[in-house]
């Protein structure tokens, strides 16, 4: 009777310990899919501003638009600006990616030792 009563602030224990890895586990993987949404946006942006890119050094050289070769000199340089704080942000994002990985992997490595915890637990009251 006296170890079942010591029992139940420790399975309490456990379990408050099992949510709450379960609501971090589950905080980090929402994280995770917004900042897989904004790596995949800006992935697409890097896309588009190389082509860009491509499209006016085609323009600069072509001798029939030579009237507009500063306009595209103006331009490849905003857009190379631009691919160069994309691709930092990118860069960004990826390595916030992998500290999310590990936090996640951590958050359940903790939720099964809980779970393994509560599930002793259990088997000790159940063979009394």
């Amino acid at each position: 009777m006296e170890q079942m009563a010591s029992a139940g602030p420790r399975v309490q224990l456990a379990f408050g310990r099992l949510q709450m890895h379960e609501q971090r586990i589950t905080a980090s993987l929402r994280k995770m899919d917004a900042v897989h949404a904004e790596i995949r946006s800006l992935e697409a942006a890097l896309e588009r501003t190389d082509s860009e890119i491509k499209e006016d050094e085609e323009g600069s050289r072509d001798p029939q638009l030579a009237q507009f070769r500063e306009q595209y000199t103006v331009q490849l340089k905003d857009l190379r600006q631009k691919k160069t704080h994309t691709s930092a942000q990118l860069q960004r994002l990826r390595a916030e990616e992998g500290t999310l990985q590990n936090e996640i992997a951590a958050d359940q490595a903790r939720w099964i030792e809980a779970n393994r915890l509560l599930e002793e637990l259990d088997r000790s009251l159940t063979r009394r």
